[in-house]
């Protein structure tokens, strides 16, 4: 009975030491994507005081990535056009913006996020955009929705205008700056996949 025993135990072992199959690359990214990329991921900001609830609204498959939509959501139910997101493992790529198109799409968060990465922010179509983008690395950002590791990038527009964006995997935007009052993340709900 041992010898039966010890048969059925070392085909275990072994399977157990065997390498696990590869993660397919759409799978690291939706974990790392630093962008929401679940429908019905809810997301709600403080912004100078005020209110406002993004949803997630439909994730697509496309070349070279996933289009993630988001949504405003109302106090009243409805939805109105928030951004399109273009998500690929080179990075973050606005789309479109309040239904203005931009072309090409505007690099919003390189990656791997790299302290010191810099990039021009030139793009057409409805929406103008100018300016840089510097990427400054992860830091631990602290808001109503928790601390996070998140990849600061800093968008100059002019030497005395500049706009910086902390970006979470998986919950995307959780901190904004611009001269004012931030823009930062109250809650955050995944969707159900």
């Amino acid at each position: 009975m041992p010898r039966l025993l010890a048969v059925l135990v070392v085909p275990a072992a072994v399977l157990a030491a065997a390498p696990a199959a590869p993660v397919p690359k759409d799978r690291l990214l939706a974990a790392d994507s630093y962008y929401p990329t679940v429908v019905g991921t809810k997301l709600v900001y403080d912004i100078g005081g005020g209110e406002e609830t993004r949803v997630v609204t439909a994730v697509e498959r496309v070349e070279g990535g996933t289009l993630v939509t988001t949504e405003h959501l109302q106090p009243d139910g409805t939805k109105t056009p928030h951004m399109k997101v273009r998500v690929t493992a080179k990075g973050l790529f606005l789309a479109e913006e309040v239904g203005g198109a931009y072309d090409p799409p505007w690099c919003i968060l390189e990656l791997p996020p790299k302290a010191g990465s810099k990039w021009d922010t030139i793009s057409g179509g409805r929406a103008q955009v100018t300016g840089s983008m510097t990427a400054h690395g992860v830091e631990e950002v602290e808001v109503p929705a928790g601390t996070f590791r998140a990849a600061r990038v800093d968008w100059e527009l002019s030497p005395n205008n500049v706009v910086s964006y902390w970006y979470a995997p998986k919950a995307g935007l959780v901190k904004m700056t611009t001269g004012g009052a931030p823009v930062v993340l109250k809650s955050f709900t995944t969707g159900k996949p």
